[in-house]
């Protein structure tokens, strides 16, 4: 009896985590568009160094720790 369980348990999640093929499309056109065309390609454009450097060294030094713990500071300075 308790393999049978282990069985159906197996079965039941082997099913669930499968990938399978569905239809999305009903989903995505039901979400409403709020950014515009124009805006997206800006958006997915590739950045400049420049703008990635001067958006990192704007913040200020001692706020915010990341996640590994060290604040903008010492990136700016390492």
């Amino acid at each position: 009896m308790v393999e049978g369980l282990k069985n159906i348990a197996r079965e039941y999640f082997l099913d669930l985590f499968q990938q399978k093929d569905c239809d999305r499309d009903g989903v995505i056109y039901a979400i409403p568009t709020n950014i515009t065309t124009q805006d997206n390609e800006s958006l997915t454009t590739c950045f400049m160094l420049e703008e990635f450097r001067d958006s990192a060294f704007s913040m200020n030094n001692d706020k915010c720790p990341s996640l590994e713990g060290y604040n903008h500071g010492f990136y700016n300075n390492f």
